[in-house]
């Protein structure tokens, strides 16, 4: 049977919430681990503008996000990279993990019509940063969703914490390497510093 062009948004915010459900049952009160009502509305937001037949994740963390674009049936190709495995991820029963580095994206230019990397830049040293972006951007046919800390004040997250932030992303920088990026900011709570949301799209 051949997909549909896309689902509809109340489908997708009813898999969401059917996602949702499934990671607050394993994962009682905030065990899941960083996904807060913001987190949720991130996904949702993100998941929003996903279109084509094919579509990959870089950075699946704990899955929320996977696991979603899994059960939407307009997507028959569905592919998710990470260096690691999270001891939290939980595996749908369709799409394709495969441990990779963004850095090194083995697979072929333009080969998804559409591409999610959210909360993975920051994580990223400021060397290999602009190598990450040329291997999404290689790699997306249609349209390119990243999301990133907007002007996370200094020193970031990595000097008081393993694994935690290498890089922020202040005004000028958005500006320099994402300048055909449409912007949406994204709410993460009172006293937090916002998200901004990296929408690329690439002719056909």
């Amino acid at each position: 049977m051949l997909a549909r062009m896309h689902s509809t948004e109340v489908e997708r915010e009813e898999i969401l919430a059917q996602v949702r459900r499934l990671y607050d049952a394993r994962f009682p009160g905030k065990e899941a681990g960083v996904f807060s009502e913001h987190d949720w509305d991130r996904c949702g937001r993100a998941f929003s503008l996903v279109q084509g037949k094919s579509v990959l994740e870089v950075g699946v963390g704990p899955g929320q996000m996977f696991n979603a674009l899994a059960l939407d049936p307009s997507i028959p190709d569905l592919v998710g990279l990470d260096v690691r495995w999270n001891q939290k991820l939980i595996r749908p029963d369709r799409g394709d993990l495969r441990i990779m580095s963004i850095l090194d994206l083995k697979l072929e230019d333009r080969s998804f019509d559409c591409v999610l990397c959210m909360e993975v830049l920051e994580h990223l040293l400021p060397i290999d940063f602009p190598k990450a972006i040329h291997e999404l951007r290689r790699v997306c046919r249609s349209t390119l969703v990243m999301t990133v800390p907007y002007e996370e004040p200094e020193p970031v997250w990595h000097h008081d914490r393993p694994g935690g932030h290498r890089q922020s992303f202040p005004e000028e920088k958005i500006e320099r390497f994402f300048p055909l990026a449409d912007r949406h900011l994204i709410p993460r709570g009172r006293g937090k510093w916002q998200w901004v949301m990296l929408v690329e799209r690439f002719a056909l």
